[in-house]
């Protein structure tokens, strides 16, 4: 389950078998920023609640390209989603806002029922 709340228009999606992570901070991002690509010009604020996505672009994003998309202690997970992140990226001027979580932001409680909504689309057996 995912959500972008890029502006014009909001995107959702879901997939079966997957995990938070996969979904909300990659997924997500690279969706949203693959909807923006004709526009590359234009800044873009990557805003989240979570401090562990927003760090591995802002700040492991480069160490990790370098070592061939692999952790000093082993496998990087989802590592093929990091290298497209990685691609787009670099296409634009982002930057980067920490929002904390259960703040009443609209924007991230937007996503919040989206995500809902789309893991609707897959309910567990």
């Amino acid at each position: 389950m995912s959500a972008a709340a890029l502006s014009p228009q909001p995107l959702m999606s879901s997939a079966m078998r997957t995990t938070g992570n996969h979904m909300e901070m990659m997924r997500a991002v690279i969706e949203g920023l693959h909807a923006r690509e004709p526009h590359t010009s234009l800044k873009v604020r990557l805003r989240s609640n979570s401090i562990y996505m927003l760090s591995g672009v802002k700040k492991w994003m480069r160490g990790w390209h370098a070592a061939g998309w692999r952790r000093k202690k082993g496998r990087l997970q989802n590592a093929d989603l990091r290298r497209k992140l990685h691609r787009l990226a670099s296409r634009f001027d982002l930057s980067y806002e920490y929002v904390p979580g259960h703040r009443r932001d609209p924007r991230i409680e937007m996503c919040d029922r989206m995500a809902a909504r789309a893991a609707g689309a897959h309910p567990t057996a």
